[in-house]
């Protein structure tokens, strides 16, 4: 249809159509969500030095969510339960997902990592009064990538 409309190019449309692969929603693909959240707990755990695992009931929690977002809202939520998680395990309350599980009760949070990231880091300088190395250790990040995130979220704050 774009093509016949003139909006996508012909030639770049052969080029892109080699195979094409039909894949179910995760939903319908729940025995692929421990697998998933294995890959992307080992990929955000490196990432971010944080060494907490998934509690175990949590995977029977994750199986029932219907995951709107399929596999992106999944891996973006695993990130950031890694990045809040003050435990050596995760649980439901870092995935955050508590309220979507049960259907009515969602209170209009904003689940975008974008936000949930720049709101931890509010909380860590507000928390060490603007002390960059205390809240980057506090986030399981490091100071330069702290600096980095808060020019990229546009964060002003008074540095101690």
């Amino acid at each position: 249809e774009l093509i016949a409309s003139g909006q996508f190019r012909q030639d770049l449309y052969y080029r892109i159509r080699t195979v094409e692969i039909q894949l179910p929603p995760l939903r319908e693909r729940k025995e692929d969500i421990p697998l998933l959240v294995d890959h992307f707990h080992k990929e955000y755990s490196a990432r971010y030095g944080k060494h907490a695992i998934p509690n175990q009931e949590l995977y029977a929690e994750l199986l029932n969510y219907k995951w709107p977002g399929n596999v992106r809202e999944l891996q973006h939520s695993l990130e950031r339960a890694v990045i809040l998680c003050k435990n050596d395990r995760i649980t439901l309350e870092d995935f955050q997902l508590g309220d979507l599980l049960t259907p009515g009760t969602f209170d209009g949070q904003s689940l975008k990592l974008s936000e949930v990231e720049r709101e931890a880091i509010l909380k860590a300088l507000n928390k060490f009064r603007g002390n960059l190395t205390q809240a980057a250790v506090e986030l399981g990040i490091g100071r330069s990538t702290l600096y980095r995130k808060i020019d990229e979220y546009g964060i002003k704050f008074t540095e101690n």
